[in-house]
């Protein structure tokens, strides 16, 4: 039998997934120092796009978040041993698992996926530049997953000001953007993601990213 609390839970995310049409919404109670979450505080909105098979997962998260693993990083960092590289591909091999498994919200490689994209995230260029620019976190954050012919993944951050008053994107405007990057990155001979796919021969792409032959 459901508790109050969850009937409660039930019906935001009901509604919250008829505010944003596209996309089945679920709600995670606590963040990542364990206070009690309020909705209108997750105003970062991370996607995942596995541009090979087509899989995509999203979760709203509040900045706070994203600066407390910002600050866990360099502990991270020294106590694993792990660089920057590493933490990329490994927040790409979790991508990779929950592609295949088809993953959905509260499965825990789902869970994964998000925590291993936004730690990567954090360690990029683009993030730091966000702050910088920004003063924040707030916006739309796309973590693109490149599938290389020679089996490397590589993952490609992008960022878009949050102009839909609080709101995930629209998914038919997530899939325009992250045709837009591959456009971009296929078309920028030189640019350090045309270098990297043409090392690996070429890219695998779902239907729905696949490149004007």
């Amino acid at each position: 039998m459901k508790s109050p609390s969850d009937n409660v839970t039930a019906f935001w995310e009901s509604m919250l997934s008829q505010m944003n049409p596209g996309w089945n919404l679920k709600i995670d109670k606590t963040g990542n120092d364990g206070q009690r979450v309020k909705l209108s505080d997750c105003t970062a909105y991370l996607y995942i796009v596995d541009a090979a098979t087509g899989w995509i997962g999203a979760a709203s998260l509040r900045p706070l978040d994203l600066e407390v693993m910002k600050a866990s990083y360099p502990a991270i960092m020294s106590t694993t041993s792990m660089s920057s590289a590493k933490l990329a591909g490994a927040a790409a091999g979790l991508v990779a698992t929950a592609s295949e498994a088809g993953a959905k919200y509260g499965d825990a490689i789902f869970v994964q996926a998000i925590k291993g994209t936004a730690f990567a995230l954090a360690d990029t260029k683009l993030f730091d530049l966000v702050k910088e620019r920004n003063g924040g976190y707030d916006g739309h954050w796309i973590y693109l997953v490149y599938l290389l012919k020679s089996g490397e993944r590589v993952g490609r951050p992008v960022f878009l000001p949050d102009e839909d008053n609080g709101r995930f994107l629209q998914t038919d405007d997530l899939i325009n953007a992250a045709r837009q990057t591959i456009d971009h990155d296929l078309s920028n001979v030189g640019g350090v993601v045309q270098t990297m796919i043409a090392s690996g021969n070429g890219a695998v792409w779902h239907e729905l990213f696949s490149p004007p032959a």
